[in-house]
C-alpha cells in the first residue's frame, strides 16, 4: 500500500469513528431532552413550584425559552419511555420530533417513518411538514368549494321543487274553484228557469176564478222557488270570490318582480281616471240597480267583487312600504 493510499485508509476510518461518536452523542442528546421533558412534566404534575413562578422557574433551570421548554414537555408525553426505543417517533431527532409533533396525531408515524427511511436532516422534514400542510389545506379549501356547491344547488333544486309545486297547487285550487263556480252557475239559472215557469203558471192560471186554489197553491211554490233562487244566488257569488281569489293568487304567484306586473305609476293613474269618469256613477245607482233581476245583480255583484279584490292587494301591496297602513 502506497502512502497516498494508506493516507486516504487513515481518513476514510477517522471519519467513520468521528460519525459514530457524534450519532452517540446526539442520540444521548435526544435521550436527556426526553428526560428533561420527564421532569418538566413531573414538577407540573406534583406542583412543586410556587403558583405563578412556573415560567421563570422552567427558563431559569433548563436556559431554554418557554417555547422550547414546552415542546420538550410535549415530546415526553407524546413518547412516553417505553415506546422510545421501538417507535419511528423516538429514533428522530429532537428538532425532527418538534417538528413531526406539531402534525394530527394520526399522520405522525407515517412521517416519522418517512424521515427516518429517506435520511432526512432536519430542514427536510420540516419542509415536508410544511409541504403536507398546503396539500391537506388545499384539499380541504376544495372539498369546502365543493360543498358550497353542492349546498347551492341542493337549496335552488329545493326552490324549483317548491315553486313547481306551489303552482301546481295554485292550478289545482283554480281548476276546483271554477268547477264550483260553473256547478253554482248552473245551479242559479236552474232555478231562475224554475221561478220563470211559475211565473207564466201562474199568469196562466190567474184569469180563472175556478182555479183560486190552484193559484195560491201556485204562489206558494213561487216564493219557494224565490227562496231557493236567492239562496243559489248567494252560494253563486260566493263561489265567483273563491273563484277571483283562486286566480289572484297564482297571478301574484306568477309575477315574481315588479317588473313582470309591467304597470307604472303613470299607467295606473291613467287607467283609475278612466275608470272614475266612466264608472263614477255606481254609488248613485240605486234606483236602476234596486229593478233588476236576480242574474244581472250577480252579475253586478261578481265584478264589483273583482274591482274590490283588486284594490285590497294594492293596498296590502302598499301597506309593506315602510310600516305604512293606508285606511280601506
Amino acid at each position: 500500500m502506497n502512502e497516498s493510499n494508506a493516507l486516504t485508509y487513515t481518513n476514510e476510518a477517522a471519519l467513520t469513528a468521528i460519525e459514530s461518536r457524534i450519532r452517540q452523542r446526539r442520540d444521548n442528546v435526544t435521550r436527556e431532552f426526553y428526560a428533561i421533558g420527564d421532569e418538566l412534566n413531573e414538577a407540573k404534575a406534583r406542583g412543586v413550584v410556587p403558583h405563578g413562578q412556573w415560567e421563570q422557574w422552567a427558563t431559569e433551570i433548563t436556559g431554554l425559552s418557554i417555547r422550547a421548554v414546552q415542546r420538550l414537555m410535549q415530546a415526553a408525553r407524546e413518547v412516553p419511555a417505553e415506546r422510545r426505543a421501538s417507535s419511528s417517533l423516538g429514533q428522530l431527532e429532537f428538532r425532527q420530533l418538534s417538528a413531526v409533533l406539531s402534525l394530527p396525531e394520526g399522520e405522525r408515524e407515517a412521517m416519522a417513518d418517512k424521515a427516518l427511511a429517506e435520511g432526512m436532516t432536519s430542514r427536510e422534514v420540516e419542509a415536508a411538514i410544511a409541504k403536507a400542510r398546503e396539500e391537506a389545506t388545499r384539499a380541504a379549501d376544495k372539498r369546502q368549494a365543493a360543498l358550497r356547491d353542492e349546498t347551492n344547488r341542493l337549496r335552488m333544486d329545493m326552490e324549483r321543487k317548491a315553486e313547481a309545486l306551489a303552482a301546481e297547487m295554485a292550478e289545482d285550487d283554480l281548476m276546483e274553484a271554477a268547477k264550483r263556480a260553473e256547478d253554482a252557475e248552473q245551479a242559479l239559472a236552474a232555478s231562475l228557469r224554475r221561478v220563470a215557469e211559475m211565473e207564466e203558471r201562474i199568469k196562466a192560471t190567474a184569469d180563472n176564478p175556478a182555479k183560486d186554489a190552484e193559484l195560491q197553491a201556485l204562489r206558494a211554490q213561487l216564493q219557494q222557488a224565490n227562496d231557493y233562487a236567492s239562496k243559489q244566488a248567494t252560494l253563486r257569488a260566493a263561489a265567483q270570490n273563491e273563484l277571483l281569489s283562486a286566480r289572484s293568487q297564482m297571478a301574484r304567484g306568477q309575477a315574481t318582480t315588479e317588473a313582470t306586473a309591467g304597470l307604472t305609476l303613470g299607467q295606473f293613474v291613467e287607467a283609475s281616471r278612466g275608470y272614475v269618469a266612466r264608472c263614477g256613477a255606481l254609488p248613485h245607482m240605486r234606483a236602476q240597480l234596486a229593478g233588476i233581476n236576480k242574474a244581472d245583480r250577480e252579475a253586478w255583484e261578481s265584478n264589483i267583487a273583482m274591482v274590490q279584490q283588486l284594490l285590497d292587494g294594492a293596498r296590502d301591496a302598499l301597506n309593506t312600504l315602510d310600516g305604512g297602513v293606508i285606511d280601506g
